[in-house]
Formats: C-alpha cells, sequence, structure tokens
C-alpha cells in the first residue's frame, strides 16, 4: 500500500488511539510524544499492535530488533511504511 491510503490509514490509527479531545490535523511534522499528541507508554503499546495488525510488522519492534530510535513524529512512521516491500 503506497501513497494518500497509506498515510490515511496511518492518520486514523493513530487518532484511534489518541486521547486528545481535540480534533488534530495530523501531518508528517506532528510529534507523536510532546503536546500535540502526548502519547504516553500504553499509548505507544496499543498503536504498535494496530500497526502491526493492519500491515504486518509496526517500526517499534522493528526499531528494537535494529538498535534504531523510536519513531518520533507521524512522518517516521510514514516512512517505515513507505520503505517495506
Amino acid at each position: 500500500m503506497k501513497g494518500k491510503r497509506l498515510k490515511v490509514k496511518i492518520k486514523k490509527i493513530i487518532n484511534d488511539v489518541s486521547e486528545e479531545e481535540k480534533e488534530i490535523g495530523l501531518s508528517e511534522e506532528t510529534e507523536l510524544y510532546e503536546d500535540e499528541l502526548s502519547l504516553d507508554s500504553l499509548d505507544v503499546a496499543t498503536l504498535s499492535v494496530k500497526l502491526e495488525e493492519e500491515f504486518g510488522k509496526d517500526p517499534y519492534t522493528e526499531a528494537q530488533k535494529n538498535g534504531n530510535t523510536f519513531p518520533e513524529k507521524v512522518g517516521d512512521i510514514l516512512k517505515f511504511y513507505r520503505h517495506q516491500k
């Protein structure tokens, strides 16, 4: 899955996990853990599971396996899936 459909699907999953009451217009620059979304560790675990269920892999588990840093922005998650085969 590429392009706009991928972006829409990932943004929907992130919005579902986020407990923010306000509507947030997510962009690739939206930070996952700071003021905009403020995801906590339980949110991140939930996000990881939902992404893996949807796409078969998740950027958190892969980062841990490969010694990379976890995604910090929405764009980091999009980039991960854009580079999957």
